[in-house]
């Protein structure tokens, strides 16, 4: 097999692989891209790949920002449970010391 009918193998494969990503990508059918040129299916490769990654990058930061809400909450949960624990030591005191007075008496 020669280099040139091994690159040409090669370009097909990528042309095929590519127009099935963009077809799932921009949920269309592969047909779609697989009867444009070469030429048509490399431009839409480079600008779909870069939206991709922007994507990506405000996924992510949304999921920080979810993670750090998550977090937070979490934080003011257990200081909730600390402040009620609290409540709870201080009105059982303020229990003991009224029932410890009333037999004095």
């Amino acid at each position: 097999m020669s280099a040139r009918s091994d690159r040409q193998k090669v370009l097909r494969e990528w042309k095929t692989k590519s127009c099935y990503w963009l077809a799932e990508f921009y949920k269309v059918s592969p047909n779609e891209f697989l009867k444009q040129p070469m030429s048509s299916i490399r431009r839409h490769m480079k600008y779909s790949v870069e939206l991709h990654k922007k994507l990506e990058a405000v996924k992510a930061q949304e999921q920080d920002r979810l993670d750090e809400e998550r977090r937070q909450d979490q934080r003011f949960r257990e200081m909730n449970e600390r402040e009620a624990r609290s409540a709870q030591a201080r009105r059982e005191d303020y229990e003991m010391r009224l029932s410890m007075g009333k037999r004095k008496r």
